[in-house]
């Protein structure tokens, strides 16, 4: 179990523009990094869906979202979730299947992100409610054990509309060439704080 988590402004942000450009839907995607020492460092997000995803298509996403961890160096160390209901802070069915997975394959010490809406419209608070496996079932992280690498200016992020390039792997069904895959082209343009 890792002691502390740090939590790249990249990956924070492409979690961000996730929520943002698919404000009415439920979004959900995974989180990429590495163990280092007693820390769980997580610096990239890939973004899934914005709906609830049915078991065969997030079979497909999962299987090249490991693709794309293996050519990168990385391991898919979490899974992050938001409802499209404000007020809803309850982690779904489906977030729970897929993060005691991903816990299974990295022998303990992943990370759920459940991102808390309510904090969105707060310009320094942190956006998201951090859960480790304990005791089998996700329980709240304490906050200080998730360390951020560099606060966000996340009206930024709305304002500038930058989330609008933002695909995820479900958009990337709908058209082929749309790339969901990146990792850098939308935390250029986040303004850090």
């Amino acid at each position: 179990m890792p002691a502390s988590y740090q939590l790249s402004s990249s990956a924070y942000a492409k979690i961000i523009h996730h929520c943002a450009k698919f404000s009415v839907h439920d979004v959900c995607g995974v989180l990429l990094g590495t163990k280092v020492g007693d820390k769980l460092v997580v610096t990239a997000a890939l973004p899934l869906f914005h709906s609830q995803p049915l078991t065969p298509m997030l079979e497909v996403a999962m299987q090249q979202v490991e693709a794309f961890s293996v050519l990168n160096s990385l391991q898919i160390v979490g899974y992050y979730t938001a409802a499209q209901r404000f007020d809803d802070k309850n982690i779904n069915a489906t977030a729970t299947i897929v993060a005691n997975t991903i816990e299974q394959n990295l022998g303990g010490g992943a990370l759920l992100l459940l991102v808390d809406a309510s904090k969105l419209q707060e310009k320094s608070a942190l956006a998201v409610l951090p859960h480790m496996y304990s005791s089998s079932s996700w329980t709240a992280l304490p906050s200080e054990r998730l360390e951020l690498t560099a606060p966000l200016d996340i009206e930024s992020i709305v304002s500038d509309r930058s989330y609008e390039s933002l695909n995820d792997f479900e958009s990337h069904l709908n058209n082929i060439s749309f790339d969901w895959l990146s990792t850098s082209s939308l935390h250029e343009h986040t303004k850090v704080m």
